[in-house]
């Protein structure tokens, strides 16, 4: 187990900010590991749907820290191909979260679930991501439950391709995502 991750000093990961003349930025990105569980038991329960929800967590100076998630409910529309969400849950769940923590805990990204294998981000998965990226001006994390592997990315405000994130700490609560910095 790294240490950093431990006493709460981690890394910052690097991400472009894709704009050109603009320093890249770095930023921690922490997941606990029982949001990554919700996630997997989720996407299992559904599958051979897609399956997906919100991301919340905490933003404080260089730091995201993903602490809950939403998951598919009423009339969230799954296939095995897409997930798009419908329901009022996802951002009734957000703003209950959100008020009870004074204001703090906000929205971090989004996770979905490729029950048919790769967890690369598909055409549809990074037009998506772009739209969020245009209406919020702070980075977001995407997560993609493959069949084997998780996909973990960032993007930046105003990016146009998220960068990919690896697990480089885990202790028994969370796992620390960086981006490769020698790519």
């Amino acid at each position: 187990v790294d240490n950093r991750l431990r006493a709460g000093q981690t890394r910052q990961t690097e991400y472009a900010t894709q704009s050109p003349g603009l320093p890249r930025v770095r930023i921690d990105v922490v997941l606990r590991l029982e949001v990554l569980d919700r996630i997997t038991q989720s996407s299992t329960q559904h599958y051979p749907l897609e399956a997906g929800g919100l991301l919340l967590g905490y933003r404080k100076d260089a730091c995201i820290e993903i602490i809950d998630c939403t998951e598919p409910s009423g009339t969230d529309i799954a296939t095995p191909t897409r997930f798009v969400r419908q329901d009022r849950h996802h951002q009734s769940y957000a703003f209950q979260k959100w008020s009870t923590s004074g204001k703090r805990m906000d929205w971090i990204g989004e996770w979905h679930s490729h029950p048919s294998g790769s967890p690369d981000p598909s055409w549809i998965d990074l037009k998506s991501w772009r739209k969020i990226i245009l209406r919020n001006d702070a980075p977001m994390v995407f997560v993609i439950l493959g069949t084997k592997f998780p996909y973990f990315g960032i993007m930046p405000p105003g990016g146009t391709d998220p960068e990919k994130l690896t697990e480089t700490a885990r202790n028994r609560t969370s796992l620390l995502l960086e981006t490769n910095l020698s790519a």
